[in-house]
């Protein structure tokens, strides 16, 4: 029977620095709302798991490699925003997900999870919290008569979901180039036609809706750059 080899040991000092070096030489001459930790996984072929053995945040690894933390405009989620795709990718697998569950199958990363509540415990203990507010809220709507969705998940999220702003455009393109004057106070677009792969908010595709169908947040027209 052949010998098992002991797997090499990662040189932890070096892989640290290689990936600090590969996000600088990713970053260079790129649009600044580009430089995302989607992108940057997926063309450099680094994964998260790699990243968050060194660095307990993607805006920690911007800070080391000289890039600002935050990008001006970078959309910024709200709790409630968080919550509800958490709350909807409980439905989806049935259980609460974990950080690499987010990224497989959440519109956003893992980083403004992480980024706004730390750890997976907090997360859990926080989303347990806004569940009961939410329910308390339906019930509030409920005895004052107002309509809410039939369906217990879309009820249960349904007046949290009613407070977002969207955005309407021929292209998607026309928030990217700031020709928008309220580019940073919407939650989502309604496009002609999204020509913008790095769109940090969710889009609908106005085709889709004349049809009857809305993209899924699986398409790849929802999810972030």
């Amino acid at each position: 029977m052949a010998k098992r080899r002991n797997p090499q040991p990662v040189d932890l000092p070096t892989e640290r620095l290689e990936i600090v070096h590969r996000l600088v030489v990713f970053a260079e001459g790129r649009d600044p709302a580009d430089v995302t930790v989607e992108r940057f996984t997926e063309e450099t072929g680094i994964n998260n798991r790699r990243i968050y053995r060194h660095f307990k945040s993607w805006l920690d690894l911007r800070e080391e490699a000289g890039l600002p933390r935050r990008v001006a405009g970078r959309r910024q989620y709200s709790d409630d925003e968080l919550m509800i795709e958490y709350y909807s990718l409980t439905l989806k697998l049935r259980r609460l997900p974990t950080f690499a569950e987010i990224n497989q199958h959440a519109r956003m990363s893992d980083n403004p999870f992480r980024n706004r509540f730390g750890s997976m415990d907090t997360i859990q203990r926080k989303f347990r919290k806004w569940l009961k507010t939410a329910r308390k809220d339906l019930n509030e709507m409920e005895m004052h008569g107002e309509a809410a969705p039939d369906d217990g998940g879309a009820r249960l999220v349904f007046q949290r979901w009613s407070a977002l702003k969207p955005g309407f455009a021929l292209k998607s393109s026309e928030y990217r180039t700031g020709e928008r004057i309220d580019r940073h106070h919407i939650d989502f677009l309604v496009v002609m036609d999204h020509d913008w792969p790095g769109c940090p908010w969710p889009v609908v595709l106005l085709g889709n809706v004349w049809r009857g169908q809305v993209a899924s947040e699986d398409d790849e027209s929802t999810r972030q750059g």
